[in-house]
């Protein structure tokens, strides 16, 4: 067995029983460069140069409806602790109160979870 190399590919001849020598070039998707990680470094980093300004824009968005979001939802806490003291009786109000409280808590519970999860993914190579 002969291996002949050009510039852009090496070609390995073989020698098959019933026949002439043949050539075969190696799976490409097999091989990996260290000219292709440096390629994928440098898209990602003139990627981040040009995307800074609007992940920036993007967090402070994130931030100011987040706020927002915490306003409403104090809020909207509060008229349901009133609407629970005006439409139920004063012996279940506690009762009623624990159970409202509890939904609330398994559902920042779970978007917490979510979250997490979601952020471990994404910086995870």
């Amino acid at each position: 067995m002969t291996e002949t190399a050009t510039e852009d590919e090496t070609m390995t001849e073989t020698a098959t029983e019933d026949g002439p020598m043949t050539e075969t070039a190696p799976d490409e998707t097999m091989t990996k460069t260290a000219d292709d990680d440096e390629s994928l470094d440098d898209r990602r980093y003139a990627l981040s140069d040009t995307s800074r300004p609007l992940r920036a824009l993007e967090w402070v968005a994130l931030g100011v409806l987040s706020l927002l979001a915490i306003y409403a939802l104090i809020q909207f806490y509060g008229s349901v602790s009133e609407a629970i003291s005006l439409w139920i009786a004063a012996e279940y109000e506690p009762l009623f109160q624990a159970g409202f409280n509890l939904v609330v808590l398994l559902v920042a519970v779970v978007g917490t979870l979510r979250l997490v999860e979601r952020i471990a993914n994404d910086e995870t190579p």
